[in-house]
């Protein structure tokens, strides 16, 4: 999401007010940024941390950053994401940069830090760090109202330094995606109802809360899973699936660099997380008119789908009630219709041709 928020902005900067755009990313990311007059910077994947681990890291990772910022001189700086946006602006504090200095935190920090950073030492560093960060930061952008508020509450930043930018979709585009039927060479579906999710395989998009509530779904209904994503949490998921009795229903699709026709030729759309900043999948798939059944985690699902107008929100980790979702997405074609119309009338109010007029 973060990446694909990134390369619209860039796609989109005026380059006759911005004639010189750098991205310093990992090498890997270069694919992503080929755009006109932006100029990437590649790192090794090892040259910085991705998350807050000792203040020894932070300092080491900001001073070698500085020494970027004195490179390329610009006139704004960008961090995106926390420890990208804390190693970024401590850089430039280093290198007394006098130019504007933005922060754009794209998700609930202090969710991730109170289920996942055990040690009493890490929670108070992170949250010690992005503290800093604000204070240091010109402007902080954010995706949502909560993860704005979040910001003021738990990390002590001034609300009129927040600006709430939600993403954005291009429509157009998105059709023109989405038309592309052949993947890999054939044709996804066969004619069966598939529910469809799209996102990292870790543990904090619990995938587990999906897959148990597939499961008791699946011996009711000729339905399918289609799972379109990667990473750690992978093999776990497999044998969960296996344990569950409902690996041959499920599709495992792997990383897609178009998850479009997927998200076109299914019934429905599932969003998991503990938290979330915005869901920018959420947003596709009400472009691809499927409806959308999301937890209510905080924040992103309600603030996109609102009270269930949108899309279907259900309780956090609680499988039976995304089954009963399910079922009704299932059984019910008007059902699906009706919120699929009105999710494509959202997608709109989110699409980036109108954010620009």
């Amino acid at each position: 999401g973060a990446e694909r928020t990134t390369h619209i902005l860039l796609a989109r900067l005026d380059r006759l007010r911005f004639p010189r755009i750098t991205v310093i990313a990992p090498e890997p990311m270069r694919p992503h940024f080929a755009l006109p007059q932006v100029e990437f910077h590649g790192l090794e994947v090892s040259d910085f941390a991705y998350w807050y681990q000792t203040p020894s890291r932070l300092w080491s990772d900001a001073s070698r950053f500085r020494k970027l910022v004195q490179q390329y001189r610009p006139d704004i700086l960008m961090g995106m994401m926390h420890y990208s946006s804390s190693v970024a602006l401590l850089g430039a504090r280093m290198a007394r940069f006098p130019g504007v200095r933005l922060a754009s935190f794209r998700g609930p920090a202090y969710e991730h830090i109170r289920r996942y950073e055990p040690r009493m030492g890490r929670r108070l560093f992170s949250r010690a760090a992005i503290v800093l960060t604000g204070w240091l930061a010109d402007g902080i952008i954010v995706p949502s109202r909560g993860t704005a508020d979040e910001l003021a509450r738990r990390f002590f930043c001034p609300l009129r330094k927040a600006k709430i930018i939600p993403n954005g979709i291009d429509l157009s585009e998105t059709r023109e995606l989405a038309r592309k039927f052949w993947i890999t060479g054939k044709p996804f579906l066969t004619g069966r109802l598939t529910v469809i999710t799209a996102a990292r395989l870790s543990l904090e998009k619990r995938i587990d809360t999906l897959l148990r509530a597939f499961a008791l779904v699946a011996h009711k209904y000729p339905v399918d899973l289609a799972i379109v994503g990667d990473g750690p949490s992978a093999p776990v998921l497999r044998a969960l699936a296996g344990e569950l009795g409902i690996e041959r229903r499920i599709h495992w699709l792997g990383h897609q660099d178009n998850v479009f026709p997927f998200l076109r030729q299914s019934t429905c759309f599932v969003h998991c997380c503990d938290y979330e900043g915005f869901g920018y999948a959420m947003l596709e798939a009400l472009a691809c008119g499927i409806p959308v059944v999301a937890e209510d985690c905080p924040y992103g699902p309600r603030e996109v789908l609102g009270d269930s107008e949108f899309g279907c929100l259900v309780p956090p980790a609680d499988p039976t009630a995304m089954a009963s979702a399910l079922e009704t997405m299932i059984r019910s074609d008007a059902e699906r219709e009706q919120l699929a119309a009105r999710g494509l009338k959202r997608a709109a109010y989110f699409s980036k041709r109108k954010r620009k007029r």
